[in-house]
């Protein structure tokens, strides 16, 4: 029997201290939370607005939609290649011993192959936008915009 209460001991001791360190994690979080400048405040808020993830306009989605199922048979080579010269490039930096020039070749293969890509899906764009009205152009393009936090950090995209 006694050896049962010195575990019931011992549950109280350990249950008491972690409560006492959650409340002092707690405590301890409010008392700097209260001394943050209002400042930094600020600008922990502002990139927390910046970097918010926003849906596309629903109106244009379905016009990207279709400029993408119309043009996929001349966009998915394009795609293969990147992807294809993405795995060089990975392929070159994990290479032993390191070969500085094969990196070279893999980074300009790639590039490549982003511009290529890219003029495709430039191609497929104009295409389809030269057929659209007024109001549909205006929707696409407030559904292409991008937030610099966007441009930059690819969010939402």
């Amino acid at each position: 029997m006694r050896s049962l209460s010195r575990a019931w001991a011992a549950v109280l001791v350990t249950s008491l201290a972690m409560n006492l360190f959650v409340l002092g994690f707690i405590a301890a979080n409010g008392v700097r939370a209260a001394q943050m400048p209002a400042a930094l405040v600020a600008k922990a808020e502002k990139a927390e607005k910046a970097t918010a993830v926003k849906p596309p306009a629903q109106a244009a989605a379905p016009q990207l939609q279709r400029i993408v199922q119309i043009n996929t048979k001349a966009l998915r080579p394009t795609q293969l290649a990147v992807r294809k010269a993405n795995e060089s490039v990975t392929a070159a930096l994990l290479a032993e011993p390191y070969d500085a020039p094969q990196l070279a070749r893999a980074l300009e293969e790639l590039r490549s192959a982003t511009v290529n890509s890219q003029q495709a899906v430039h191609a497929a764009m104009l295409e389809a936008v030269t057929g659209m009205s007024a109001q549909q152009r205006t929707d696409f393009a407030e559904a292409s915009k991008r937030t610099p936090a966007e441009r930059v950090l690819l969010v939402g995209r």
